[in-house]
């Protein structure tokens, strides 16, 4: 019954919230539509599920950079063991979307519990474990299944921490310690690695600070650490060992990261998808809701202690970290492990949730306090100061949809702004496509920013509502009022964030019952799927011109996506290209495929067939010799021409090298290895066109033998006269 009183109701309401904010993906038929998750993240787990189910190796992909061992991003994470468990037993997207929502609950747990264990109120708790299901947005979740794990561990390791500096014997210390252990294992087996190293370096702070003398706390935490990092070895020793042949060299971060403008702190105000272009981009975590924005500076301006006097102290220099301003930026750009990642806004994500924790402080000491804060001029003028700023951004925003509606519906007023706009600009394109863009734009303001569009107004007009419960507050009413007052605000608020999302990012699952015309066409041609590739010759200038700034419904650019196999799409009907999406692909990988443009390609061709790219998609026509069109059936609703043609000249996936003397009997080919009798008279080279990374062994007859590079990245092997069974097997890096 203890339990009942304490947790229980919280920890329904939490999971009912959950549920409702993941709704369209678990019951509503609903996938992500976004080029990285349909082309990136869902074929990835597709293609995992399909290995769990054929025995094949967990630890390559050869669908796509010619194989990688994607068991090393953690995007799936292939060696956690509920992840393996999901996958094996429940349809594909039921298993991928309850791998997205079984971490986002039990981080909103963990993050109530920890805010419970510093003593906030039951109420604020919840307003904590809100806030920071906020900040994370749905575009956040859906960052591969690691990134929903990542928003898991950072409470999770805090709770443990916290719990082991209180423990009063030894078993209790040892009972964090292992539940600390646990989080730290399932982080570095499939959590995201920038987010997992991010939240390690936080706590290990908060743990200092919890005992800067004893070091108990730390020394508990190094403990996790370590069983963390035993547990989760066969995972992280591969991917150290990895990284050197990635990308991701050391300064890789101070190449790729630019300064943020101070722009973003709109994004303290507004959901990240309100974002103004140039203007308040690259914010995401900053937004928690107004009103846990409020109580958070509540805490900080009038009841500072040492608690929050430090959390205040974390959230600060972590901001400026998600900023890379200078001097801060020496950590992300320098230090190892950290001067090796992308993205350092990322931060704001781990800042988030200390700002939602100092936000359930500052509920407890506004109700606690509530008749001396009455009397305070300086809370009455931060009130007040509020109203002025939701009065302001109701005007703009009235003001703001009329001035846009006048530019829509007079056509001098469209002229009039267009003229200054372009008004002593050196133009490199005709008027006419500046005109076009301009022309976008307000159409697209005009939509984004009307109040007939509900994204819109719902956050605007939550901000007279919550001036409206902070006067409640200067008055004298019942507590539970305002209490409920404070969860509805927030709960309104973190539902509307989600499914504002929701309306520009999910399209129908229905998209994946019919095989994409392309790949309709190339499998009608073709027996064996192993032996060659394709290759989408888009370009990111076209991508983006055609999926983004047309402003196409999310329907409309699942299917560009779809018909045109983005990235590594194909691999939901077995077919492999030579691109795809990939973080941590191989810089040899980068190299290669960087070489190839649409402005070069016929020039690469032969480049490109020796990579076993056999068909070509194109959004424009080609005139090649070598090249023969495939004539394709109409796709509905694709707005965009798709062009197919079939590389003559290719060179099959597996063969001898320049050598006409030989002769492939039989491939047994699977995924992570292959099996190939041939008959060569002279000797010569078998060429095995799959990246030649670390873990690959061949033998001949039985007999191990060396692997040479072909091709720049793929494997061969020297095969003497006579007729011989070859094997090529990926073992992996341990």
């Amino acid at each position: 019954m203890a339990f009942l009183k304490k947790g229980f109701i919280p920890i329904v309401f939490l999971l009912i919230l959950t549920i409702v904010l993941f709704y369209p993906l678990l019951f509503g038929g609903q996938i992500a539509a976004d080029e990285e998750s349909i082309g990136g993240y869902y074929p990835n787990a597709f293609f995992y599920q399909q290995s769990i189910k054929k025995g094949e190796s967990l630890l390559w992909n050869d669908s796509y950079y010619g194989g990688f061992p994607n068991y090393l991003n953690l995007f799936v994470g292939q060696l956690y063991p509920l992840h393996y468990l999901l996958f094996k037993f429940l349809p594909f997207l039921t298993a991928y979307h309850l791998a997205i929502f079984i971490p986002a609950f039990l981080g909103a747990v963990l993050a109530y519990f920890f805010a419970r264990k510093q003593s906030v109120s039951k109420v604020g708790s919840l307003v904590t474990a809100m806030g920071y299901l906020t900040a994370e947005t749905f575009g956040g979740f859906n960052t591969g299944l690691s990134y929903a794990n990542g928003f898991m561990i950072l409470p999770w390791l805090a709770f443990s921490v916290l719990g082991l500096q209180a423990a009063g014997n030894f078993w209790q210390v040892v009972g964090y310690v292992v539940f600390g252990g646990v989080g730290v294992t399932i982080g570095f087996l499939a959590g995201f690695p920038q987010v997992v190293l991010y939240s390690l370096t936080f706590v290990f702070v908060y743990a200092l600070f919890l005992d800067p003398y004893r070091w108990k706390a730390a020394w508990g935490f190094v403990a996790m650490v370590a069983i963390g990092a035993v547990a989760a070895a066969p995972q992280l020793i591969p991917t150290f060992l990895f990284l050197d042949d990635t990308i991701r060299t050391v300064g890789y971060t101070a190449a790729v990261s630019d300064n943020l403008s101070f722009g973003v702190l709109l994004n303290f105000l507004f959901p990240y998808h309100l974002k103004l272009p140039r203007v308040s981009e690259g914010g995401a975590g900053l937004y928690i809701g107004v009103l846990p924005l409020i109580l958070a500076l509540v805490a900080v301006l009038f009841f500072r202690n040492k608690k929050i006097n430090f959390f205040f102290a974390a959230y600060t220099f972590i901001f400026l970290m998600g900023l890379h301003v200078p001097l801060v930026s020496l950590i992300n750009d320098h230090l190892p492990l950290f001067s090796r990642i992308s993205g350092v806004a990322r931060w704001f994500l781990i800042g988030s949730f200390i700002l939602s924790l100092l936000a359930g402080y500052g509920y407890d000491r506004l109700v606690a306090n509530r008749d001396v804060l009455r009397l305070n001029k300086n809370f009455r003028f931060l009130v007040w100061i509020f109203g002025v700023v939701a009065a302001l951004i109701i005007a703009g925003a009235v003001a703001g949809n009329l001035i846009l509606w006048q530019i829509t519906e007079n056509d001098n007023w469209r002229q009039a702004v267009f003229d200054f706009l372009i008004k002593n600009k050196s133009l490199r394109l005709p008027l006419e496509h500046y005109q076009g863009v301009f022309n976008q734009m307000i159409d697209w303001a005009r939509h984004s920013f009307s109040f007939l569009n509900w994204r819109f107004a719902l956050p605007v007009f939550l901000f007279p509502l919550n001036f409206g419960l902070l006067r409640l507050f200067l008055k004298n009413v019942n507590q539970k009022v305002l209490s409920l007052g404070v969860l509805a605000i927030t709960t309104i608020n973190v539902i509307v964030v989600f499914y504002s999302s929701f309306a520009e990012e999910l399209t129908s699952q229905k998209i994946f019952e019919e095989e994409p015309v392309v790949a309709r066409a190339i499998k009608q041609r073709e027996n064996d799927l192993n032996s060659f590739r394709y290759f989408s010759l888009l370009g990111d200038e076209i991508f983006k011109k055609v999926s983004v700034r047309e402003g196409l419904s999310a329907d409309e650019r699942a299917v560009i996506n779809k018909e045109l196999l983005t990235n590594q799409f194909g691999a939901f009907y077995g077919l492999k290209t030579i691109a795809g999406f990939e973080p941590l692909r191989t810089l040899k990988q980068s190299q290669l495929i960087d070489t190839i443009s649409p402005q070069n390609f016929l020039q690469q061709l032969d480049l490109l067939s020796l990579m076993g790219v056999k068909y070509i998609i194109s959004l424009y026509p080609l005139s090649e010799s070598r090249l023969s069109p495939i004539v394709l059936d109409s796709v509905e609703g694709l707005p965009i021409p798709v062009y197919l043609y079939e590389n003559t000249g290719f060179v099959p996936l597996i063969h001898f090298a320049g050598n006409d003397d030989s002769e492939i009997v039989s491939i047994d080919y699977h995924n992570g290895g292959v099996e190939v009798f041939g008959e060569i008279k002279t000797g010569g080279w078998l060429v095995f066109s799959q990246t030649g990374a670390p873990g690959w062994v061949a033998s001949i007859d039985g007999l191990e033998t060396p692997i040479y590079t072909a091709n720049y990245l793929f494997q061969a092997v020297y095969v003497p006269g006579g007729r011989h069974q070859i094997k090529f097997i990926y073992e992996g890096y341990l």
